[in-house]
């Protein structure tokens, strides 16, 4: 599973696209990729007929499995796809572990928004915050840290994600939780070792293991609360199929997408 899971999934997405004779994309015709339905609701945009599937799906980015591996991080979705990640502009087969690495390791190609985002948003405010409290080393590239998207799509409007990730709870438990817990056992310090932060707020995430509940994927929140700055918070839970690996979503107030401030994110990591 894991990384060779998504390799074939992207395969199998080029392919699905390419076969396509039909101006409307392949994904109308068909109901399913990888175990994963086919999104038909999902836009890329608000613009009619650009669809998410048209775009290059990102489950993960940064750390290939081959890099010494510092923190873990499960995002919502990949927000909206450029004009670069259009089918259209993919014209060579990939194998996205490659792909992957060798965008991170070369910031002047087309996708280097995408490593500055994950690089200034994720990788850098965890980096930072273990640098203040003294833990982390020299190991603090993108090459690093390791992005896990919940689902792979690209949507601009997250709200409408929300009946697509209940459609697909199995999956989003095997390929996107499992894989970040099974990398978090690479993480090389001790602060992060086995853990996966989760960007999303309590509410998300309170409804998300409800579902998983309802689906005998168990769960347990071991802990709660908010910072003494009253804006940043968090939340520490786990899965009884996975021991050993702890999840703890992180969000503030007003931060958007980001993490919480820096106090916020060192208050919180003095409590991991």
């Amino acid at each position: 599973m894991g990384y060779t899971y998504w390799d074939n999934f992207i395969s199998n997405w080029q392919n699905q696209q390419s076969a396509s004779s039909n101006p409307l994309p392949s994904i109308l015709a068909s109901t399913s990729i990888s175990g994963w339905t086919f999104p038909r609701g999902l836009l890329n945009s608000s613009a009619p007929l650009d669809f998410s599937t048209d775009y290059l799906p990102e489950p993960w980015w940064g750390n290939d499995g081959n890099s010494p591996l510092e923190s873990v991080v499960v995002n919502y979705n990949p927000g909206k796809g450029a004009v670069h990640q259009h089918f259209s502009q993919i014209t060579n087969s990939l194998n996205y572990s490659k792909f992957v690495s060798h965008q991170v390791s070369n910031f002047h190609v087309p996708f280097k928004t995408t490593n500055a985002w994950h690089k200034s948003r994720r990788a850098t405010r965890i980096f930072d915050t273990l640098n203040r409290l003294g833990i982390l080393g020299n190991q603090n590239t993108l090459d690093n840290h390791l992005s896990i998207e919940l689902i792979p799509w690209h949507t601009a409007n997250t709200k409408s994600i929300r009946p697509y990730i209940q459609s697909n709870l199995l999956s989003v438990y095997k390929n996107s939780l499992i894989f970040a817990a099974n990398e978090s056992k690479r993480i090389m310090n001790k602060k992060l070792k086995s853990k996966v932060l989760v960007r999303m707020s309590g509410s998300k995430v309170t409804a998300l293991l409800n579902s998983f509940n309802k689906i005998n994927i168990s769960s347990k929140i071991t802990a709660q609360g908010k910072c003494t700055s009253g804006t940043g918070a968090y939340l520490r839970f786990g899965f009884s199929q996975i021991p050993g690996v702890e999840f703890i979503a992180v969000w503030g107030g007003k931060t958007h997408n980001d993490f919480p401030s820096n106090n916020d994110m060192d208050e919180i990591f003095k409590l991991i």
